[in-house]
């Protein structure tokens, strides 16, 4: 997406509005639905409200190699009444400034007391396994430097000993340490030291009794703390449900919903992205293929994170015929996928998405990062006026590829 977190639970935001006709003004108002779900994954998240929903299976795995996160997505409509679907997405990466890259400095990482995205980050250390239940003793209060103690917070464990050899008259030594920064309690930072022995220390005498003296030590730090990348592939025609700006969905809004908490405003994440639609690589162009998302690409410079779509895929060649009904197809006008028939009451679309799929070659750039694919569905009653008017859409304009699509959507029969 990364640290790890705990699998976290879908978002779903919905809103509707009913079907009316303002006779007096001449105006009508259609019928609306929206919904989102953010799908969390992290480095080493179906409840639904509203008559049209979107539903998954999802089932997120830690961003490792070769990962692959199950994430079947159709579209549910449960009125009464048949309508028109499309779905698109947004997209939120928060991702190391450093790309993965360690610094080592001199100073210790400090909890900030008002931390900020920025701040350096702490490269992580398994230091809870040294202890003295896995044989290790504390020796921090022997080690110094040039004669002063060691700073608050970093720790030294070590074992050693020494053994006399009656036979030859010598003595054996042993000697292994670790040094960690406990910046906070069970949080480690990995050190890099030198710590020799001064002395020599008795046969038979216990590595705590030891003095011992320490330099070249360095602190290792993720520099310049994260960063975010954002992406929106298309414009939402519907107001937002969580009060986001006009041409999103989700992103420049924060909250909670059935307990997942999001947080996209502008002072969390920085400038919102303009709509970038997708193209070439991002675009699925057969049944069951793998594409890029637009996040990690541009931000890290490589395509790690990728959607397997369903089989269930149509491209322009392709829309027309019985074969083309039922399926999804992306319109590179707008960027949206337009579901080609009127989803009837009481039933569902294809599955547009299987999966989100790792790539085997990652690296650094993609540690401790987390991805959030938001999938956005807008529906409206199947009706041509309702198209043109809440979803913008040319209908009339010859030669578009938007009219193609929606020719062939309003050709068919609703029933």
């Amino acid at each position: 997406m990364k640290s790890q977190k705990s699998r976290k639970k879908k978002l779903l935001v919905a809103s509707t509005a009913l079907a009316l006709m303002a006779a007096l003004s001449g105006t009508f108002a259609w019928y609306t639905e929206q919904d989102q779900r953010i799908n969390r994954i992290a480095s080493s998240a179906a409840i639904s409200d509203g008559t049209v929903v979107v539903e998954e299976k999802w089932e997120p795995k830690p961003i490792n190699p070769g990962a692959e996160s199950t994430k079947e997505v159709k579209v549910t409509n449960n009125n009464q009444f048949p309508v028109y679907v499309r779905v698109s997405y947004e997209e939120v990466l928060k991702h190391l400034v450093s790309k993965g890259v360690i610094t080592s400095k001199n100073a210790r990482f400090e909890k900030p007391n008002n931390p900020v995205l920025t701040d350096d980050v702490p490269v992580g250390f398994d230091g809870g396994k040294y202890s003295v239940a896995n044989g290790y003793t504390d020796i921090t209060t022997k080690v110094k430097i040039g004669g002063a103690a060691l700073p608050a917070t970093v720790k030294v464990m070590a074992k050693g000993s020494v053994t006399h050899n009656v036979s030859t008259g010598t003595d054996t030594r042993t000697f292994e340490y670790v040094m960690f920064n406990e910046y906070e309690t069970g949080k480690y930072q990995k050190v890099n030291s030198k710590v020799e022995v001064i002395g020599t220390p008795a046969a038979g005498s216990a590595v705590n009794t030891w003095d011992f003296e320490a330099s070249n030590i360095t602190y290792d730090v993720y520099a310049g703390g994260f960063a975010y990348a954002k992406a929106n592939w298309a414009e939402s025609a519907l107001p937002s449900s969580v009060s986001a700006p006009a041409d999103y969905a989700i992103l420049g809004a924060s909250g909670q919903k059935h307990g997942e908490n999001f947080d996209y405003r502008e002072a969390t994440i920085g400038t919102l992205p303009s709509v970038t639609k997708g193209s070439g690589a991002q675009v699925p162009t057969a049944a069951n293929d793998q594409k890029e998302i637009q996040t990690d690409k541009a931000a890290l410079g490589k395509s790690g994170i990728q959607i397997k779509y369903g089989s269930d895929i149509v491209t322009d060649a392709g829309l027309s015929g019985a074969t083309a009904e039922n399926k999804w197809i992306y319109n590179t006008e707008d960027g949206w996928f337009y579901y080609t028939s009127p989803v009837k009451k009481q039933t569902s679309t294809k599955d547009l998405l299987k999966s989100l799929k790792i790539a085997n070659d990652i690296g650094d750039a993609f540690k401790m990062t987390e991805y959030d694919l938001i999938v956005k569905m807008e529906a409206i009653e199947a009706n041509k006026d309702a198209m043109k008017e809440a979803w913008k859409m040319d209908t009339d304009t010859a030669g578009t590829k938007t009219k193609t699509i929606a020719d062939f959507i309003l050709a068919q029969p609703l029933n």
